[in-house]
């Protein structure tokens, strides 16, 4: 922010208050006007993300050539014009299945980040939390 705003002062934080509380609804507007669109577009039955390189005649067509042990991923690859590694990816899926998507974790699940023990007991985020001021409005205690 390049505007001088004043956090010293009751009038600096109630402004600067407001304005985080509209910035936070804002983005709350724009991911529900996201995931209303998701879902709609779902609805009619599209999924985003990049279409698959092979379809499912091909990778059965790969699985029949693969039976063959004369026969290489590289040139079946090759044969389909595609990277060995896509080959490989196509294979593993069950026949006919959409490709893996990825599912983003809902915002209210707890974390499943494994927790840093800072080595008295406690955990390094509890250690942090400690030694971070107090953020409470109008507090003359620690008003400085």
């Amino acid at each position: 922010m390049t505007d001088g705003i004043d956090t010293g002062t009751a009038a600096g934080r109630f402004f600067f208050h407001v304005m985080a509380a509209m910035a936070e609804m804002e983005r709350d507007l724009v991911r529900e006007r996201t995931l209303a669109g998701l879902a709609a577009a779902k609805a009619r039955g599209r999924l985003g993300g990049r279409p698959t390189k092979l379809t499912v005649q091909q990778v059965g067509h790969a699985r029949l050539l693969l039976a063959d042990p004369a026969v290489s991923g590289a040139e079946v690859a090759r044969t389909l014009g595609v990277a060995r590694s896509t080959l490989y990816r196509s294979l593993e899926r069950p026949k006919g299945s959409p490709k893996k998507r990825y599912k983003r974790p809902i915002a209210d699940a707890p974390s499943t980040l494994p927790r840093q023990s800072d080595g008295e007991g406690g955990t390094a985020s509890a250690a942090l939390v400690a030694h971070m001021p107090p953020m409470g409005l109008g507090d003359a205690a620690h008003d400085g």
